[in-house]
């Protein structure tokens, strides 16, 4: 049984370097939903991905890099009509990351419907939000719900959001929502909850975005993350990282997030805390290298940086 499907974008992330002078471009695997079922890959829980590419360069280039994860479920389909779909990424001094999408009429988007019969036997079904911006990828995401509703599968969205794609600040907002209203897990930053509550206090912010009933992950940045569900609220610092770049950072902390979550036998806070506490971790070994699946960490490293970190009483 696949225990977390992950659906949505796939697409090569091209980051930018700077070398005597002349910007160049290194090509890596990425896409918020891949990075996240290949984070869980690592980690040594059950997952499959679901999306389409380009029957073109990167397309095949990103093909044969899915078929070397070991996924238990891979349904990566090509489609000779819409090229794959690039994002251009350029790191300041601090690693932090500014994006260039070119998706126009790509192919992540086109998932059809009659290859997602494979929910019902998922656990739990996490969807993207890249493909929230185009007509027919919003309908996607409702189908995809829907499906999910009908075998009673738990719905994870990461928000993920960026006003750059967008034309409509409304529009992006009313899908956002949509989604987030019909999702069990729901993953946001600090200022997606100010941008999307108009609240500056992101507890205030969190409970007019969220319901009791929905588990809610927020990353913190510098400060860590906070987790939210009925009437509990945790707090979970992180440790101080030199980042090199920050694609993904967000993705490897989810995916140790759902990893956990997936192994949870009956909800406990203190299992709550020791999940944000190793998905803190997570997040900051994937600042600490070039590419966003590259610096996802395995178990065993993820376990040595928390036992670290445990006998120099970083963590607490």
């Amino acid at each position: 049984m696949i225990m977390i499907l992950c659906i949505g974008e796939i697409l090569a992330d091209l980051i930018g370097k700077k070398e005597n002078g002349i910007m160049t471009y290194y090509r890596y695997p990425g896409g918020a939903p891949l990075n996240v079922a290949c984070g869980i890959s690592n980690l040594g829980g059950n997952v499959g991905f679901v999306g389409s590419v380009g029957d073109d360069i990167i397309g095949n280039y990103l093909l044969d890099f899915c078929k070397n994860i070991n996924f238990n479920y891979l349904d990566v389909y090509k489609d000779n009509k819409h090229n794959t779909t690039l994002a251009f990424v350029d790191n300041d001094e601090f690693g932090e990351r500014s994006f260039s999408f070119n998706r126009f009429n790509t192919a992540d988007y086109y998932i059809d419907i009659n290859r997602l019969d494979v929910i019902k036997d998922a656990d739990i079904i996490h969807i993207g939000s890249l493909m929230l911006r185009e007509d027919v990828g919003f309908k996607l995401a409702i189908d995809i719900i829907n499906i999910a509703k009908k075998y009673n599968k738990k719905i994870s969205f990461d928000v993920n959001y960026r006003d750059d794609i967008y034309d409509s600040k409304e529009l992006a907002i009313s899908r956002y929502q949509k989604i987030i209203e019909n999702s069990d897990i729901v993953k946001l930053s600090e200022d997606e909850v100010t941008y999307f509550s108009g609240e500056s206090d992101y507890i205030l912010g969190l409970k007019k975005i969220i319901r009791k009933d929905q588990m809610c992950f927020v990353t913190l940045g510098s400060k860590g993350s906070l987790f939210m569900y009925q009437d509990d609220i945790l707090s979970v610092p992180t440790f101080k990282v030199d980042p090199v770049d920050t694609t993904g950072a967000g993705d490897a902390f989810y995916s140790c997030v759902l990893y956990y979550l997936d192994n949870m036998e009956s909800y406990s806070l203190d299992y709550i805390h020791d999940t944000l506490l190793h998905a803190n971790i997570c997040g900051g070994l994937a600042c600490t290298k070039l590419g966003a699946i590259s610096a996802l960490p395995s178990y065993s490293e993820l376990e040595n940086k928390y036992n670290e970190l445990l006998k120099s009483y970083i963590l607490k």
